[in-house]
């Protein structure tokens, strides 16, 4: 091993006409010999040794005119220690998401929280239960998903000849995405949220009740967060000094003030070279957001759907993903029949998101107040994978079996399914959570 390469280095890169000093880390060569790591892939050291000058480089590819009007100003490692320690994640906190996490400056904070497993796998799995990302750059994901992988590296005990594609794979919870578009899927899966949000002006949504035209984007990450959470659920968020300050913002203050019970703490300016002033915001949801915490009745069952059926939302959002990838069958509500069997998809999509191996059932997200059912639901069993829309729920059976399917299709649209959903959810909204805890009486093993 090449001693000179512990040395700190110091390179250079062009950024937006300004040259951009970058103190590398040590070589992560020398941290897997602090913790026992001798045989990785070298082709991983390799790739991980230089994060720092790929996240710069990613910068430096967007113009200062992009970077203003998207909002991409990466958390500074002092701001994002500061703001670490207000959100205090310990063990038990449950899952966090940062719905605007860039290359992931605040996830790592909590990933540094959490204990590590023996192997490296065993040890993104686990931190995938907990960690949950969205960025709109798919370059920015990347860079996080390594900086999360680097550490588990240098946390884990036992050797690995993974590759870095393998590893990242495993990040499955951290992934291009746009928060404003799907923060409903995370309703029932998110306890606690941490994040600095985009700072630029966008188009209000036409949801939001205290402003209208444009208005900053932060405000509406932090009115849809709110929606999110769960009761007592924690939120940290780094945000523009407007916010807290501006006229305009009176009635968003008000807002979440019924939804938070919080503090400010001014910082000052965001970075040298960025004279935005920012403030630090620390509340825990105080309303209930449709959902019953504690779910007493689901403690009476001894068995749910989740120890039958993996659950998941489908992954497409046919609005905003790009066309690449594999060309598969498309599954969306509009054309599943409901309660039925379909063996064959009218439509295709070409989409780079995990497909869906039949058979499962497929559940809408939403039930109207007409529905007689709260759960709508059909079965595919096409002979390729599927590719399902975002507004779709799987149910996947773990035997792989379709008779399995039709039994808990039948129990989905019973009296006791009806009952337990309107005794436990509110809103016509349904959500993995509350699908996972269905409760399984009466249905055989058979």
């Amino acid at each position: 091993m090449n001693i000179e390469k512990n040395k700190l280095r110091i390179s250079e890169l062009p950024l937006n006409g300004q040259s951009l000093k970058k103190t590398a880390h040590k070589s992560l060569e020398v941290q897997m010999l602090h913790t026992n790591l001798k045989h990785i892939n070298h082709n991983i050291i390799t790739e991980l040794e230089h994060i720092e000058l790929e996240e710069s480089y990613a910068l430096s590819k967007l113009t200062q005119t992009q970077r203003k009007t998207n909002g991409v100003f990466f958390t500074p490692n002092e701001l994002a220690e500061i703001a670490s320690k207000k959100f205090n994640y310990v063990k038990g906190n449950g899952t966090v998401l940062d719905p605007a996490c860039g290359t992931g400056n605040l996830l790592l904070k909590v990933a540094e929280k959490l204990s590590s497993k023996p192997t490296i796998q065993e040890t993104l799995k686990d931190w995938n239960q907990k960690l949950y990302g969205l960025d709109i750059n798919e370059s920015f994901i990347e860079i996080a998903k390594k900086k999360i992988i680097k550490l588990a590296i240098t946390r884990s005990t036992a050797t690995t000849t993974a590759t870095l594609p393998e590893l990242t794979s495993i990040l499955t919870n951290i992934r291009p995405g746009d928060f404003l578009a799907e923060h409903e899927s995370y309703i029932g899966i998110i306890d606690n949220i941490f994040m600095n949000p985009p700072f630029c002006p966008i188009n209000t949504p036409i949801h939001i009740n205290w402003t209208s035209g444009k208005s900053n984007a932060a405000a509406t990450f932090m009115d849809i967060s709110t929606k999110v959470l769960p009761q007592n659920g924690k939120l940290v968020a780094i945000l523009p000094d407007v916010l807290k300050s501006g006229s305009r913002y009176e009635r968003w203050r008000a807002a979440i003030s019924e939804e938070l019970d919080y503090n400010t703490e001014d910082f000052g300016s965001f970075e040298k070279d960025v004279q935005i002033d920012v403030f630090f915001l620390n509340g825990v949801k105080t309303k209930n957001n449709g959902i019953k915490e504690e779910n007493k009745n689901a403690e009476l069952h001894t068995t749910t759907l989740s120890s039958k059926f993996e659950v998941c939302v489908g992954p497409v959002v046919p609005h905003r993903d790009k066309a690449t990838g594999i060309n598969a069958p498309f599954a969306h509500a509009k054309i599943l029949p409901a309660w039925a069997t379909i063996s064959q998809l009218s439509e295709r999509i070409t989409h780079s998101g995990k497909k869906i191996a039949p058979p499962f059932i497929a559940i809408r997200r939403t039930s109207s107040p007409r529905d007689k059912h709260r759960i709508v639901g059909s079965i595919v069993n096409c002979q390729e994978a599927v590719s399902v829309e975002n507004h779709i729920i799987v149910l996947r059976p773990f035997d792989g079996k379709l008779s399995t399917c039709k039994k808990m299709l039948s129990h989905l649209k019973s009296k006791e399914i009806n009952d337990y959903i309107n005794s436990n959810i509110r809103c016509r909204h349904l959500t993995v959570k509350v699908v996972k805890l269905l409760p399984m009486h009466g249905i055989s093993d058979e």
